[in-house]
């Protein structure tokens, strides 16, 4: 893999981790919301056990409407965890689908490069043994006519 390829996968996976990180962090705040929540509805139940009975009707009224909108807001809080937790999970299979994307494409590119460059010097290796036909046919002509020239000369040196 190529040093280009391998920064711009690291690139990614620190933009999913970042991503991640935040995430989290926002889920972390809604748990600690929900157990501040918890703890005061707690309290709350605690403190009406022990004075339910000099309590009036609205006071009692009034603390258990209290503590279901405690609840009510620790369900919305709770389903917000589990979108959030949701949408963590697809971004991260979608990110590995992308990067796997990624990692596909460039892998038929270097593939298709390395084609061109095996055609490229196969073509090089052609042009050489049709060049190096062309030097042996010049070098077989020439020495031919050295040849020639020798017997001409040795010719001409017996007469």
């Amino acid at each position: 893999m190529t040093l280009e390829m391998k920064t711009f996968l690291e690139i990614q996976d620190e933009e999913l981790q970042l991503y991640l990180k935040h995430t989290n962090n926002r889920i972390a705040r809604l748990d600690s919301e929900v157990e501040q929540k918890a703890e005061e509805a707690e309290r709350l139940a605690g403190f009406y056990t022990e004075n339910r009975l000099v309590l009036t009707e609205e006071q009692q009224r009034a603390i258990y409407l209290k503590i279901e909108e405690w609840f009510g807001d620790m369900a919305k809080i709770d389903d917000e965890k589990v979108r959030l937790a949701n949408m963590m999970y697809d971004t991260t299979v979608a990110h590995i689908e992308r990067m796997d994307k990624h990692v596909h494409d460039f892998q038929k590119l270097q593939e298709k490069h390395r084609r061109t460059e095996l055609q490229a010097a196969e073509g090089h290796v052609n042009d050489l043994y049709r060049n190096s036909r062309l030097l042996n046919m010049l070098v077989f002509s020439s020495c031919f006519i050295v040849d020639k020239q020798r017997c001409s000369i040795k010719i001409s040196g017996d007469d």
